[in-house]
């Protein structure tokens, strides 16, 4: 990874996944859960990639934003099972997911583009074109 993208991969790195949950002042547990759901970044010479796991989530349930160099990825996953229902094992992360990568200076917030399939989020960050790599061809003579 190049040193402009250096920010990218480093808030990658401290990021963290897991889940936590508000606590009332005397440290009780109080409302759902938030999880930070599980994603992968690449890189290539026009672009990054990111794709954020968020399976159980819908579309209209996905919200990706960026604001001061942030990415950020907000979703909802509904229960699995009716009200009132107790599941023996639950496993599945049921709630708000969340997730905020600090994107390099290279990204060109303004096209980035998103889709979603197979409970996996798929974002497009291109490359700004005056930062991307370029050939530089040498003549002889």
């Amino acid at each position: 990874m190049t040193g402009t993208n250096r920010s990218m991969q480093e808030a990658m790195h401290t990021a963290g996944r897991g889940a936590s949950q508000e606590r009332t002042a005397s440290g009780e547990k109080q409302g759902e859960m938030t999880y930070c759901p599980p994603m992968d970044v690449f890189e290539f010479d026009d672009r990054y990639e990111v794709h954020a796991e968020l399976a159980g989530s819908a579309p209209d349930q996905i919200n990706v934003t960026v604001g001061e160099g942030v990415l950020t990825i907000e979703a909802r996953v509904p229960a699995r099972y009716e009200a009132g229902i107790q599941p023996l094992v639950r496993e599945y992360g049921v709630g708000d997911y969340r997730r905020q990568v600090r994107l390099g200076t290279d990204v060109d917030s303004e096209k980035l583009e998103g889709r979603y399939a197979d409970g996996v989020l798929l974002l497009t960050l291109p490359k700004r074109a005056e930062q991307r790599p370029r050939r530089v061809l040498v003549s002889g003579g």
